[in-house]
């Protein structure tokens, strides 16, 4: 990971997600399986390439199932509004 804080971390029946909403990506979630294997980083500029640079992409994850994972951007919408991705 980078050298900025862990907000969140969110588990699922088969992976856990930590999330780094204040790095130099606009935010990045970390995806591991239950083991602790590294599965994936996603950052907010490979979503959403126009991403706000202070978009703090990943202050809030949640699994809606043990596939579908919500993370929000709580600054990157219009007049300082969140998205969800």
């Amino acid at each position: 990971m980078n050298d900025k804080s862990i907000e969140s971390i969110e588990m699922s029946d088969n992976s856990i997600v930590i999330s780094t909403p204040m790095d130099k990506f606009g935010g990045s979630a970390y995806i591991y399986d239950k083991s602790g294997l590294f599965i994936t980083q996603i950052n907010g500029k490979e979503v959403a390439p126009l991403m706000k640079s202070n978009a703090e992409f990943g202050s809030s994850i949640k699994f809606l199932t043990d596939n579908l994972l919500l993370i929000g951007a709580k600054n990157n919408g219009p007049s300082g509004s969140g998205t969800i991705y």
